[in-house]
């Protein structure tokens, strides 16, 4: 499993599982919380996003519905995986019943139906759930939003997943609920993308979820930009007048992870922006984490060909380095594997910035983490950049987005061993991003 973790003071990861365990079923003191009920599907076999129906009278407003998923691990030490606490979608309900939304992620599983009104429990029935897990591996997505004058581009506002090899299929999502999707972001496991987007002349932290084609708010701040740690996606959030803060935007999403369940916790301090920087210059392309997951390198359009990096310090708050000339200034970041496995247990970061612009081309260059300043170009490349993103399942390697005007944009992978540029595709896009 490629559960790529940092460690780091900004990210708390607590277990937080709640075990129904067939052993201590009979210790449970259940309550008769409704009468003549159960479940309309009671011991079938329901598919995610099937619509369950605990049925009954007498079921009222403050009723919850909370499922505990068993299943086979085939593994000797631990045959039965279970997950349990689980609260159910609620779709509708009404005295004589509730209708819940299966969800998706989770393994083929015998599941629990439990009622649960003030901390009293009843059991309503069992069904069996179809296997509902996404894909472990990485795909790589490309973004056409309206952002951005169209040349070569599709006419369309969509999520594509881009077939880099021939075993792959290409697929797409429309996404005209928020055509400005930008800045888009990758968390582990939940088969969806973050990114920003306008709701009232406000811009905030959407998630597409490829399973369902449904779009979920993830906060209601004022959201100037995201950056992922490879696990989470966090917001830059304005919680009150020149106040921010930075907080976990996805701890709460649903994921294809079956023995814990990660909380992350948020920053309790706010700071202020750098002095000559406003919240409207932060956002253009998603920040990373550095190796020591203690700070966050964005970037910052102060107008007029002027750039800044920006660092986000878990302790000191905002720092602007020095100001640099440019058309674009965008943060990236690849993983490093000694032995070159994604598997290795000595991966870490390079973190830096992309000096980029349709004249000069793409200066790529790492920052020194001790003196916060960026280091001389390890690589350059012709073509201005779109969009950068990397996964830790391709250790020593990164994969570029260059506009290319004569002839639709072109994606290249750099090799960090050789130095080298290999061409990936001449498909056009907004943004790529890897993801799972």
């Amino acid at each position: 499993m490629n559960n790529f973790k940092f460690a780091g003071t900004l990210i708390i990861p607590l277990i937080l599982l709640l075990f129904a365990c067939n052993d201590d079923e009979d210790k449970i003191n259940w309550k008769q919380l409704v009468t003549r009920g159960g479940l309309t599907e009671e011991g079938e076999k329901v598919n995610p996003g099937d619509t369950l129906h605990a049925v009954g009278e007498g079921f009222q407003e403050i009723d919850e519905i909370m499922l505990n998923f068993y299943w086979e691990t085939g593994e000797p030490s631990y045959p039965e995986g279970t997950l349990g606490g689980y609260y159910a979608e609620i779709i509708e309900k009404s005295a004589k019943g509730i209708l819940i939304k299966m969800p998706y992620r989770m393994p083929e599983s015998r599941v629990e139906v439990i009622l649960m009104r003030s901390g009293d429990l009843m059991k309503l029935g069992e069904v069996r759930l179809a296997n509902g897990q996404t894909p472990k591996e990485y795909r790589l997505y490309g973004i056409n939003n309206n952002l951005h004058k169209k040349v070569f581009f599709k006419d369309v506002n969509q999520i594509e997943r881009i077939a880099v090899t021939s075993g792959e299929t290409s697929l797409e999502w429309t996404i005209d609920e928020y055509p400005d999707f930008h800045s888009v972001v990758n968390a582990w496991r939940t088969y969806g993308l973050c990114g920003l987007a306008q709701e009232n002349g406000v811009q905030k932290a959407f998630f597409y979820d490829f399973c369902t084609g449904e779009w979920k708010k993830l906060s209601d701040c004022s959201t100037l930009a995201l950056a992922g740690n490879g696990n989470n996606v966090f917001g830059v959030l304005e919680v009150s007048d020149k106040k921010y803060m930075v907080s976990s935007l996805t701890s709460d999403l649903d994921k294809s992870e079956f023995l814990t369940k990660t909380r992350v916790n948020s920053m309790v301090s706010v700071y202020s922006l750098p002095e000559g920087l406003k919240p409207a210059c932060l956002g253009d392309y998603p920040g990373v984490f550095s190796h020591s997951s203690q700070q966050i390198l964005l970037s910052a359009d102060k107008g007029n060909g002027k750039w800044v990096p920006v660092i986000f310090d878990i302790y000191s708050g905002f720092h602007a380095l020095e100001e640099v000339e440019a058309e674009a200034l965008i943060p990236f970041y690849f993983v490093i594997s000694p032995d070159g496995s994604s598997s290795s247990q000595t991966l870490y970061r390079k973190t830096g910035y992309i000096i980029t612009s349709e004249k000069e081309g793409s200066r790529f260059c790492l920052l020194d983490e001790t003196t916060m300043q960026l280091k001389e170009p390890f690589t350059t490349f012709p073509n201005r950049v779109a969009s950068v993103t990397s996964t830790p399942e391709r250790p020593n390697k990164f994969t570029v987005h260059f506009i290319a005007y004569r002839s639709g944009n072109i994606t290249e992978e750099f090799l960090w061993d050789t130095k080298e540029w290999k061409h990936m595709g001449m498909a056009t896009y907004d943004e790529i991003v890897w993801g799972n």
